[in-house]
């Protein structure tokens, strides 16, 4: 599920998630379901962050819950958060809880992301 924030491809996406998919928070313009999602990976996160990397840290599965702390890297060549492109280069913390089906498809992810301390970096 991490490969289409590094690529750009998110023809994944339709295998991985449901078509209703829900991701909580969605970001600022972000359209519900899985073609919300994929339309902001592609237009929103890989045209701001070109060359992002998500270093994923561990996986925990307990049932049909997965959660996946990470490290998000990249230079911001676009807006974000409000402030325009910097060309700085920004590593940030996020944690993502899955919701599988039992078909193996993620039907909601919840996510947090250290946006406080990626702001920090733009703005300092």
């Amino acid at each position: 599920m991490y490969k289409p924030f590094e690529t750009g491809d998110t023809s994944v996406c339709d295998t991985l998630l449901t078509e209703d998919f829900v991701d909580a928070p969605l970001a600022p313009g972000q359209g519900p379901g899985r073609e919300g999602m994929k339309r902001h990976v592609s237009k929103d996160l890989v045209a701001t962050f070109p060359g992002l990397t998500i270093r994923i840290e561990a996986i925990h599965v307990a049932g049909n819950t997965v959660m996946v702390p990470s490290v998000i890297r990249g230079t911001q060549e676009g807006p974000f958060l409000g402030v325009g492109a910097t060309h700085r280069k920004l590593s940030f913390r996020a944690a993502d809880i899955h919701q599988c089906t039992a078909h193996r498809q993620m039907a909601r992810t919840d996510h947090l992301e250290d946006l406080f301390g990626a702001f920090r970096q733009m703005t300092q």
